[in-house]
């Protein structure tokens, strides 16, 4: 778990208080449609519906909360770590959205 690994490596430290805010905090589907939604109509045109399954693990579920993280990982070209920790942090945040990849190309 990603709490666990930053516990580990930093303890008591804010900058691992902010990672495990950042890597497990989602938003809710209102405050995403009030603060996102008439932009996803008018500059990318797409429905806020669509823009919303773009930030969940699963696109299809209506109920689940969105994922900054994943609307940024779905919308890269490419994604790369800076370091290994980086690597190891971000194979975990995002390895539902690969889960038929093997880690190694997370």
């Amino acid at each position: 778990m990603i709490s666990g690994l930053w516990e580990h490596l930093i303890p008591d430290s804010p900058i691992r208080d902010w990672m495990s805010c950042l890597t497990t905090y989602r938003f809710s589907l209102t405050l995403i449609k009030q603060y996102l939604g008439k932009y996803a109509e008018h500059k990318p045109g797409m429905t806020c519906h669509q823009l919303l399954a773009l930030g969940r693990e699963d696109p299809g579920n209506t109920s689940e909360n969105f994922n900054m993280a994943y609307l940024a990982i779905r919308g890269s070209g490419a994604v790369n770590g800076v370091s290994r920790l980086n690597g190891e942090v971000g194979r975990q945040i995002f390895a539902p959205l690969f889960s038929r990849w093997p880690d190694s190309r997370i």
